[in-house]
């Protein structure tokens, strides 16, 4: 997966247009049915169910049983990347596994995501945030890779009632001050412009949290 985040050939992508603008699919390799989804913009990136590969194309489908198709994110001006991607179960409950990572980072900076569940009518049915700060040259917890994990049960009328996400991937600068929860505040009101409000709420966290 890292080898992609930091080098990807976009030549051979597939690109779908989006609300937002642009996201590009790539496959994995030449491993069947495995693609990566790249998202281009940080302010709201949609990517509706049915512009992905068709397998894909209905959320908790025999195709996500595995990390099989996954999502990455690049963050401004930096070495910083991000990538996220849901595993269900064979019984139906989900869970969604975010990472940020980069060789190079800046004490006192936070790196985010918000990944917004929609439903058909584009309104969020849940919004998955998660959070890694940089302590010295490090996150914390000491390595140059944050993993964050959540489950995610099934919204009322299943999860044929999700069309679709809405991924929005902020950074906060040290030089703003901003702790945790001012970190939490920041993403929940970018998040509304982003997706809209309303909607549960769900922290991803660290296995050490």
């Amino acid at each position: 997966m890292r080898s992609l985040l930091h080098g990807a050939v976009l030549g051979a992508a597939l690109v779908a247009a989006t609300y937002a603008g642009a996201f590009v699919i790539i496959p994995e390799g030449r491993a069947p049915d495995r693609y990566a989804v790249f998202i281009e913009s940080s302010l709201g990136e949609r990517v509706p169910l049915d512009l992905l590969p068709s397998s894909y194309a209905r959320l908790g489908s025999n195709a996500w049983v595995d990390a099989g198709l996954w999502f990455g994110w690049s963050y401004f001006r930096s070495q910083e990347k991000g990538r996220a991607w849901i595993v269900f179960d064979r019984h139906g409950r989900a869970n969604m596994t975010i990472d940020f990572l980069s060789d190079e980072l800046a004490d006192g900076d936070t790196l985010g995501v918000a990944v917004a569940l929609i439903d058909h009518h584009d309104e969020p049915i849940v919004t998955v945030f998660a959070s890694a700060r940089v302590e010295g040259d490090r996150f914390e917890g000491g390595d140059r890779m944050h993993r964050s994990t959540v489950s995610l049960d099934p919204p009322e009328g299943g999860w044929d009632a999700v069309s679709g996400f809405v991924f929005l991937t902020p950074k906060y600068y040290g030089m703003r001050n901003l702790d945790k929860d001012g970190v939490s505040q920041a993403m929940r009101r970018a998040a509304t412009r982003a997706a809209g409000g309303g909607g549960a709420e769900v922290w991803a966290t660290a296995a050490d949290d």
